[in-house]
């Protein structure tokens, strides 16, 4: 029974490292240049800021503002930027007037969160197993060994991916996209 108790425990103690280690890994941010013309490697056309913007909730800044402006409902044409600003009031500039847009994703969030904390769950489960394994001293736990190896760190890695994944999803993801002016 002290082992099962024990096994218990080490589960614990994986799952609240699992999710300390992906909360800390999350939050991450994409940096891209938006450009209409010459786009180089890493660069978003303005037809792939269009997709990425799609109607999310983010932060503009423009060129001549210090204080970035809170929008929902962004989107993207050739040329201008539309948004729906704090007083539901939709409004619309040029492209060439925005400095940035930094938009969350809770979805792009929940799947880098899933991956981080899966991965981290599966190192930890194989930890786990070792631990557990080099502790017994019993003929049938020997013998058992090999499958505390792929039990751990599959049961650990769910556990790690579904803790990642629901941390990500609300910590979300974050894309800031600057744009480059017409013809540079």
């Amino acid at each position: 029974m002290g082992e099962a108790h024990m096994a218990r425990g080490m589960v614990l103690i994986v799952q609240l490292a699992s999710v300390s280690c992906a909360a800390f890994l999350i939050g991450c941010t994409s940096m891209s240049e938006v450009t209409s013309s010459n786009p180089e490697a890493g660069d978003l056309t303005t037809a792939e800021f269009y997709e990425l913007a799609g109607g999310r909730t983010g932060v503009i800044l423009f060129l001549e503002e210090t204080r970035p402006s809170n929008a929902t409902k962004i989107e993207a044409s050739a040329d201008s930027l539309f948004w729906t600003n704090d007083a539901s009031q939709r409004k619309s500039r040029s492209l060439g007037d925005v400095n940035y847009v930094q938009i969350e994703s809770g979805a792009d969030g929940f799947w880098e969160g899933a991956k981080y904390g899966a991965g981290i769950g599966i190192g930890l489960g194989v930890g786990l197993a070792g631990s557990v394994t080099s502790s017994s001293e019993s003929a049938e736990a020997r013998t058992m060994a090999p499958l505390a190896y792929i039990f751990y760190p599959a049961i650990v890695g769910i556990v790690g991916g579904v803790a990642g994944g629901i941390y990500g999803s609300v910590a979300g993801h974050t894309f800031q996209c600057t744009f480059r002016p017409k013809g540079l």
